[in-house]
Formats: C-alpha cells, sequence, structure tokens
C-alpha cells in the first residue's frame, strides 16, 4: 500500500506467523515513480507465493527465497549507473555536516554517517573513508544476493 506520511510503497505480508515488511521509496519524476510502484506490486507477488509455497511446504526453508526476493526490489532498472545528482549510496548532509552512507543489504538498509571538519583536506579525506564504506558494502550487498544463506552480519562489523 501507499503510505502517503512517508512518502513510499509499504509491502507487508504475514509468513508462517512472521511479518516481512518492506518499504520501497519513490521519487517525485512521475516515470520512476511507476516503476517503483511496480516493483512493489512484484515483491508482493512474489512474497505471496513464497506464502503459498511455505503453507504447502512445512519444511520449506523459506529465509534463503525471502532474501533474494528483498534483494532483488531494491535493484533498479538501471542498476550500475550513477545517479545524476551524484554517488549511488553516499550522500552529504549539509545540516549535520557529515557523509552518509546507505545501502541495502537483504531488505534492511545498512546506514553510517562519517562526520567530517572544516578543513578541506580532512573533509576529503572523510569523503574518501565513505567512498570506501560504501564500495565495501557494496561488495557485501553482491555477495549476499549470489550465496543467500552467508552471514553478512559479521562481515558489515568488520567494515565499520
Amino acid at each position: 500500500y501507499w503510505d502517503s506520511f512517508s512518502k513510499r510503497w509499504n509491502v507487508q505480508v504475514s509468513i508462517r506467523g512472521k511479518r516481512i515488511q518492506v518499504f520501497l521509496p519513490t521519487s517525485s519524476d512521475p516515470i520512476k515513480a511507476e516503476q517503483t510502484r511496480l516493483r512493489a506490486l512484484r515483491l508482493r507477488d512474489g512474497l505471496l507465493r513464497i506464502q503459498k509455497q511455505a503453507i504447502a511446504e512445512a519444511q520449506l526453508d523459506v529465509s534463503p527465497m525471502i532474501a533474494k526476493l528483498k534483494a532483488d526490489a531494491f535493484i533498479t532498472p538501471k542498476s550500475g549507473k550513477r545517479p545524476s545528482r551524484g554517488e549511488f549510496g553516499l550522500c552529504w548532509n549539509s545540516y549535520s555536516k557529515r557523509w552518509h552512507v546507505q545501502v541495502p543489504i537483504r531488505g534492511k538498509r545498512i546506514h553510517a554517517a562519517l562526520s567530517t571538519s572544516p578543513d578541506p583536506i580532512k573533509a576529503e579525506q572523510a569523503r574518501l573513508r565513505a567512498l570506501r564504506l560504501r564500495d565495501g558494502l557494496l561488495r557485501i550487498q553482491r555477495q549476499a544476493i549470489a550465496e543467500a544463506q552467508l552471514d553478512v552480519s559479521p562481515m558489515i562489523a568488520k567494515l565499520k
């Protein structure tokens, strides 16, 4: 459903008593907003298919199936291309004066904020640290998609 307060799509399906919930942010661009709406519908349909399989086969491990479906929901049709406004997964927050890194891994948004100083050299070093962190998280994201059983928590902790 569309959450008008937070301006994003909210997909919820209960599988074996556990609520699976994924938020898909949208854009002010009508074409991208429609693409996001369609991704939300595909995600919902995929979760409903998994729900039916879980009911039919009681011993079926649905966790890897859900993880892959969530990861696929965050891959945009133009994956690999950078947004025109800057670096994917990295942004500057002018209010808090920090670099923010955000990368979705298995449906969870991994977030880190790196402080900087007014000194231009230290500010550039902080930006480069943020880029390295972002690149490491993207590498973990790709591994998590390729290997559904991989435990990514220690990898993320080591990276941060």
